[in-house]
């Protein structure tokens, strides 16, 4: 990812095609729903860095760096590529990907697949480091799942599953259940996320293993949230 991309470019969903024609195609069928306001469905995951405001930036962009690297090598494992989704959209001190609802991204990849895949390459990421940088260099996150509707406009994207999204990722009971842990990584999902996928048990998943430990209130409306820790 590189910071000189222009936010009217970086807000809009990415789309690859075989050739110019069909690109022509996807903007002409896109461009009127982005100018009314429509909404597009997307699949929301979002991770943020445990004290990244306490390390120096030198270490900031170190970790910024394993964190795309790692999360991007976790979502080509369960087959979503670029093609697939949005471009990333940085937060700082962590990253938003918005996955598009198409047959070779089902969400349940994201909790079977990616999810894993990213804890264990932060844990041989961290038991890679030298003792005495742990302090300083270990790379833990928290990570979210949730879908919905997202809006764009030539600022970036917005809309009310985001801010789902982001307030079950950044609520206390998250960061705490960070903090009790050694693993790498705390995974908090929806309650849409969890009716609609993890409650039906497919291949991987445990739906046992998720605990509604989170409330959230968006817009007078109350949102549970369930935590998981990937093992």
């Amino acid at each position: 990812m590189t910071t000189s991309t222009k936010s009217k470019t970086r807000s809009q969903p990415e789309i690859e095609t075989a050739n110019d024609g069909a690109a022509a195609v996807d903007r002409g069928l896109m461009e009127p729903l982005l100018a009314t306001g429509l909404p597009h469905y997307r699949a929301i995951v979002a991770l943020d860095i445990e004290r990244s405001t306490s390390r120096p930036d030198p270490v900031k962009a170190e970790l910024r760096n394993k964190a795309y690297e790692f999360f991007d090598a976790a979502l080509c494992s369960a087959g979503i590529s670029k093609r697939h989704r949005d471009r990333y959209i940085d937060r700082g001190d962590g990253l938003l990907a918005l996955i598009h609802p198409v047959d070779q991204a089902p969400k349940a990849l994201l909790l079977n697949r990616a999810i894993p895949t990213l804890s264990r390459l932060l844990a041989d990421y961290n038991a890679s480091l030298p003792h005495s940088s742990w302090p300083q260099r270990q790379l833990r996150v928290r990570v979210v799942t949730h879908a919905g509707d997202v809006h764009y406009d030539a600022n970036g994207c917005f809309g009310e599953a985001l801010d789902v999204a982001f307030r079950l990722l950044d609520a206390h009971p998250v960061k705490k259940a960070l903090g009790e842990t050694a693993d790498p990584l705390i995974l908090v999902i929806s309650g849409d996320i969890y009716s609609s996928v993890v409650r039906h048990g497919y291949d991987g998943i445990d739906q046992h293993a998720f605990r509604p430990l989170v409330r959230v209130q968006i817009a007078g409306r109350r949102h549970l949230g369930w935590i998981h820790i990937p093992s």
